[in-house]
C-alpha cells in the first residue's frame, strides 16, 4: 500500500473550510488534481470525477462516497479495472484548531496490484499538487474569512 498525505493550517473557522470543500463544482477553483466534479453530496452515492493527473494525463473516474461528516470529513474511494488491480480511497479532513482556525488534510491511499508502480511514477508529483491544493484552498478560505469580518461602509 502507498499513500500521500498533505496537511495545512487555515486561519478560517472550519465551517468555512467545509463551505468550500462541500461545493463540489468548484473543486477546480482550487485543486489542481481535479479538472471537474459533480454529483449528490451523500454517503454511498457515485460521483463523477475528471482527474488531472501530473503530466497533464486526464482520467474519468466513478468514486463511491464513502465519508460525510459535515465540516469534519469528506471520503471518496476509486478503481480502475478492479479493486485488485488498483484502488484509492481519498480522505480530506477538517479538524477545529484551539485558536478557532483549522488543520485541513488531504490523505490518499493506493493499493492492489498496481499501486506500487503508480506510486513510483506519481507519488512526488501528487504530494506537490495536493500541497498546492492545500494553499490554494487557504487562500480562498482565508480570503472569504477576512471579507466576512470586515465592517460594512
Amino acid at each position: 500500500m502507498a499513500a500521500v498525505h498533505s496537511e495545512i493550517d487555515i486561519a478560517a473557522e472550519p465551517a468555512r473550510v467545509w463551505e468550500l470543500l462541500s461545493q463540489l463544482d468548484g473543486y477546480a477553483d482550487w485543486n489542481p488534481s481535479i479538472a471537474g466534479l459533480r454529483g449528490t453530496l451523500a454517503e454511498g452515492e457515485r460521483l463523477w470525477l475528471r482527474a488531472r493527473m501530473p503530466g497533464g494525463i486526464e482520467l474519468g473516474l466513478r468514486p463511491v462516497l464513502t465519508r460525510l461528516e459535515p465540516r469534519r470529513q469528506l471520503a471518496w474511494s476509486a478503481r480502475l479495472l478492479s479493486a485488485r488491480f488498483f484502488s484509492a480511497e481519498h480522505r480530506f479532513s477538517i479538524e477545529p484548531l484551539p485558536s478557532g482556525f483549522t488543520r485541513f488534510t488531504q490523505h490518499e491511499t493506493f493499493d492492489g496490484w498496481f499501486a506500487p508502480i503508480f506510486a513510483l511514477l506519481f507519488a512526488s508529483r501528487l504530494q506537490r499538487a495536493y500541497g498546492d491544493a492545500n494553499a490554494r484552498l487557504k487562500s480562498l478560505a482565508e480570503d472569504g474569512a477576512a471579507r466576512e469580518k470586515r465592517p460594512l461602509p
